[in-house]
């Protein structure tokens, strides 16, 4: 007897490369509304997801690695135990000098470590677990951040509010504050972009826009060229400088008439 996936793997070989199907969902077997996207991203591989929200099955078929629904390895938390403090005046005078950050909600301090810790947290909100960054006097041969995973979701950081329509994925929590009093932001915590966080995110935006860093160019293209069959459009945006580093009043410049044409195309 077939499965869902073989009924869907069935329905990739009359696709050509590129091209996406709605389709009746198997899923939850809505008969009114075909609101199954399914896309072929290449030979006998696809990805697929079911609009509606009281569904929601996504996954991908073929090439890519399982679907949403498969079973994780066992998770091992890895939980931070040192105290955080609030910031001191030093350090938001820090950040609004450097970066012209002036929201540091979600920013604490760690003194025994002389490091900045960011709280992670899901589209829902939910916290998932801390960052934490050394932004001066790093000692020798330590990593310049330090991630701790206290549950097992996507390891990407959701600022809030959520919008809709379209997002941009930075590389940091940092880039991503900056920016996201201009249009809504995830970020990636590095340059990957791993099937569970591309599905997670999908749930949520249609289109992504990719500012990672400067030197990231090459990377930027190989996630739109992974992702390009899960969102209805992904492109990349150059900058000369990291998002954290560009002056606030170019981010607007940048991305003010996207967020401005995002409103009026889904409002």
């Amino acid at each position: 007897m077939y499965s869902i996936t073989d009924q869907l793997k069935l329905e990739l070989m009359s696709m050509e490369d590129g091209e996406t199907s709605a389709l009746h969902c198997p899923f939850c077997n809505a008969d009114h509304e075909n609101k199954l996207y399914l896309t072929k991203t290449g030979d006998g591989a696809g990805l697929y997801q079911c609009k509606r929200a009281s569904c929601g099955a996504a996954g991908s078929l073929g090439e890519h690695t399982g679907t949403i629904r498969k079973i994780a390895p066992t998770f091992k938390p890895k939980l931070f135990t040192r105290s955080l403090s609030p910031l001191k005046a030093e350090h938001r005078n820090y950040l609004l000098d450097k970066y012209e950050i002036t929201n540091t909600r979600g920013i604490r301090y760690d003194a025994k470590e002389d490091v900045l810790a960011f709280d992670l947290q899901t589209a829902q909100g939910t916290g998932w677990g801390v960052q934490t960054k050394y932004e001066w006097h790093r000692p020798e041969h330590r990593s310049k951040s330090c991630l701790y995973t206290e549950r097992n979701v996507p390891k990407i950081h959701y600022e809030h509010p959520i919008g809709r329509g379209t997002c941009v994925l930075v590389e940091d929590w940092l880039s991503a504050r900056k920016l996201s009093s201009i249009i809504p932001t995830v970020a990636l915590l590095g340059t990957h972009l791993p099937e569970e966080a591309a599905l997670d995110i999908r749930k949520y935006y249609d289109s992504l826009l990719l500012a990672l860093d400067y030197d990231a160019v090459e990377k930027a293209r190989k996630l739109r060229e992974a992702w390009k069959g899960l969102f209805m459009s992904i492109d990349i945006v150059l900058l000369k400088r990291d998002v954290k580093d560009t002056a606030y009043h170019t981010l607007q410049q940048v991305f003010g008439n996207e967020e401005e044409n995002n409103n009026n195309t889904t409002g």
